[in-house]
């Protein structure tokens, strides 16, 4: 509080000093002095809570859909709406939109799985093709040809 007065008082002593060639008058201190001196015109009283000074008002938007009524009696709409096919009958109306369209990307998509998997299927053939050639070679570098190992033991058709 005394700062917010001291404060106060020379804001107030500032628009009353007067400026003689870089001297302070006598007159000017003594109207300073006299408003360091005066008591605020409101002291503050802490003790009792403020009333607020605004609102605060919380809405919740509606969060509900309601769908578009179903009209079943206005026909196909053209590919973009009716306002991209007028404008683009006015643009360049030699030129129609297609009466068949067919999209191949998931024709191409099902060649290029088939491709994958007939790689895969082949990379599988040729990884069990080294595993019975190397089971065979190592059975026969076994002395006796691996006849007390039980995988040389099994026939090379159930390997």
């Amino acid at each position: 509080m005394l700062a917010l007065c001291g404060t106060c008082a020379i804001a107030d002593a500032q628009q009353l000093v007067s400026f003689d060639d870089g001297v302070i008058s006598p007159a000017s201190l003594q109207r300073i002095k006299m408003a360091l001196a005066r008591a605020p015109a409101a002291p503050l009283d802490l003790g009792r809570p403020a009333t607020p000074v605004f609102r605060v008002r919380v809405t919740e938007r509606d969060r509900t859909f309601d769908p578009p009524p179903l009209d079943f009696w206005s026909g196909p709409v053209p590919p973009g709406g009716l306002n991209a096919y007028e404008q683009a009958q006015r643009i360049c109306p030699q030129l129609s939109p297609p009466l068949i369209s067919i999209d191949v990307l998931p024709f191409a998509r099902g060649f290029a799985h088939a491709i994958g998997e007939a790689r895969r299927t082949h990379a599988v053939g040729n990884a069990q093709a080294d595993v019975r050639r190397a089971l065979a070679e190592y059975c026969a570098a076994q002395p006796d040809g691996g006849a007390g190992i039980q995988i040389c033991a099994i026939s090379p058709a159930i390997r």
